[in-house]
């Protein structure tokens, strides 16, 4: 978490984008960056904590969390953020499989 913290406070303090903060501290994607940063501003700090893998979520909630995303033609990262999933890729299986 104290990296996180750390880029996204680079982030919000400097004039450096995404691109060249990523470059900074050895991430292989910007989009993490962003994602960060978006969680950071909508969240505050308990945004960068990692929920734990060992969360399960009902297929109830699943289909909540499609259907929102369907009916506001939302991106993945804006449905994760809005839903407090802290893995992207977690809705794009969830898709995938339905």
């Amino acid at each position: 978490k104290t990296l996180k913290i750390k880029v996204v406070q680079d982030y919000l303090t400097s004039s450096l984008g995404y691109e060249l903060i990523a470059r900074k501290y050895g991430i292989k994607s910007n989009s993490l960056v962003v994602s960060w940063v978006q969680r950071y501003k909508a969240i505050g700090p308990k945004g960068l904590d990692v929920l734990s893998p060992k969360k399960t979520f009902d297929g109830s909630f699943k289909m909540n969390v499609l259907k929102w995303m369907k009916t506001n033609k939302a991106s993945y990262p804006k449905t994760a953020l809005h839903f407090n999933i802290s893995n992207v890729g977690t809705i794009w299986q969830w898709q995938h499989i339905w």
